[in-house]
């Protein structure tokens, strides 16, 4: 809806969209679903990209079922050039998520109650938290890709 859509540069959600967000959260992850009843990490990434901010991203309905696979698609398509990896986060952000080196993970940076990653994974599905406590959950790496288009 256009309540839900911002410009690419917005400093941080409306109320419109934390109640959106609110409505999404413990929806469950399914591999290659595209929403909005069921997400994978991407496909939920994606959703939060095309509806807040308006960028386009392209679909992975039948994506590989190994992980790294799919990490090594994503990684490779020709869609990255349209990010920028940055050092610190910003609101609409990608950021890849790693437990080591090799991200295989994703979700978006939002710039709410001092910030954090709306994700969706196969435990709890789409979820929000704070990088402190992804850090707790295990994962040490996070790079973050700002939009350029």
């Amino acid at each position: 809806s256009e309540d839900l859509l911002l410009r690419p540069h917005s400093k941080t959600c409306t109320q419109e969209q934390l109640d959106y967000i609110n409505q999404l959260i413990g929806r469950p992850w399914v591999r290659g679903a595209e929403g909005p009843e069921a997400f994978d990490c991407w496909s939920c990434a994606k959703h939060i990209e095309e509806l807040f901010f308006g960028r386009a991203m392209p679909s992975f309905t039948d994506p590989p079922s190994a992980l790294r696979a799919l990490a090594k698609l994503i990684k490779h398509h020709e869609h990255r050039a349209k990010w920028q990896r940055v050092d610190q986060p910003v609101h609409g952000a990608l950021v890849e998520l790693a437990h080591v080196r090799e991200a295989f993970h994703i979700g978006v940076w939002l710039n709410v109650e001092g910030g954090g990653i709306l994700h969706c994974n196969q435990r709890v599905g789409v979820a929000w938290d704070t990088q402190l406590k992804l850090q707790a959950a295990g994962w040490r790496g996070f790079y973050y890709h700002d939009w350029i288009g």
